[in-house]
């Protein structure tokens, strides 16, 4: 084998080996600084997501935290309701129960004494009538003792004469129709004393009858008007928890209307970087792609 010569040593020797040696380091320099670059770039990418994921856990652990509130401050008021109608609820059963306990006692009073108003007068009557037996028994008897009186005083002076027998029987006749007279007044005051019991009793049943229409009466107009109040009392109270609702709801939908604000402000901030992004890519492409122009175009005048 003949030995290599070494090649000459020219101004257009050198010039090729520095241009040779230049696009090797210039195409080493390249590839480190994009390696550089696109490590920096990911990095910053890495960090931007570990941001925006603690962001959305942020804005996650926040918005459940506001829902967590917001229902409890819900229950909260819904117990606070529960509790003031169960309040209104007990306090108008205790009512209902005071009334009917007043209007049980007031008719175990109006019986009581109704009661003891035919008690008395039942007792009167027997005791009026206990005394016109008394006094017609008196009569009777006195009536039998004068018929046997006279029938002694007839049978001691049967004997003596018979123009004293006829006296004596116009007498006995006389006697007998003064009896009858007597007994006939008695019967009619004992009637009139009926008629003015029944009277009495008449009245008193018609006082007791009326007592009770208006005692009747006044119930039903207490009732209704609890009922009216009971009734405005549970519309107040639904109207409230109604207007309470509408509150809540309305500040709900702020609130959500503000996160998705939010959460569109984050989104457009996305979609800006994410364009600067694409924007510094195609940037970083067309500058490598320009100065590979460049290079050719130098290699090629060259």
């Amino acid at each position: 084998m003949e030995p290599q010569t070494p090649p000459e040593i020219t101004p257009e020797y050198i010039k090729q080996l520095i241009y040779s040696i230049l696009l090797e380091v210039l195409a080493q320099y390249r590839e480190d600084r994009e390696r550089a670059f696109y490590n920096q770039l990911l990095d910053r990418l890495v960090r931007l997501e570990e941001e925006l994921k603690a962001l959305r856990i942020e804005m996650n652990i926040r918005f459940d935290s506001l829902i967590r509130e917001m229902s409890a401050r819900f229950e909260a008021l819904k117990q606070e309701s529960d509790a003031k109608f169960e309040a209104i609820n007990a306090r108008f059963e205790a009512l209902t129960k005071d009334i009917n306990a007043r209007f049980e006692a007031l008719i175990k009073e109006m019986n009581t004494r109704f009661e003891a108003l035919i008690k008395e007068m039942n007792a009167r009557f027997e005791a009026q009538k206990k005394e016109s037996d008394a006094k017609f028994e008196a009569i009777n008897s006195r009536f039998e003792a004068l018929i046997k009186e006279m029938n002694t005083r007839f049978d001691g002076l049967k004997q003596e004469s018979d123009a004293k027998f006829e006296a004596i029987n116009a007498r006995f006749e006389a006697l007998k129709q003064e009896s009858d007279v007597k007994f006939e007044a008695i019967n009619a005051r004992f009637e009139a004393l009926k008629q003015d019991s029944d009277a009495k009793f008449e009245a008193m049943n018609a006082r007791f009858e009326a007592l009770t229409k208006d005692m009747n009466a006044r119930f039903e107009t207490l009732t209704k008007d609890m009922n009216s109040r009971f009734e405005a009392l549970t519309k107040e109270m639904n109207a409230r928890f109604e207007a309470l609702i509408r509150e809540m709801s309305a500040r709900f939908e702020a609130q959500k209307q503000e996160s998705d604000a939010k959460f569109e402000a984050i989104n457009a901030r996305f979609e800006a970087l994410d364009k600067r992004l694409s924007f510094l890519q195609w940037l970083m492409v067309f500058g490598f792609t320009f100065i590979s122009v460049v290079i050719t175009l130098l290699n090629f005048f060259k």
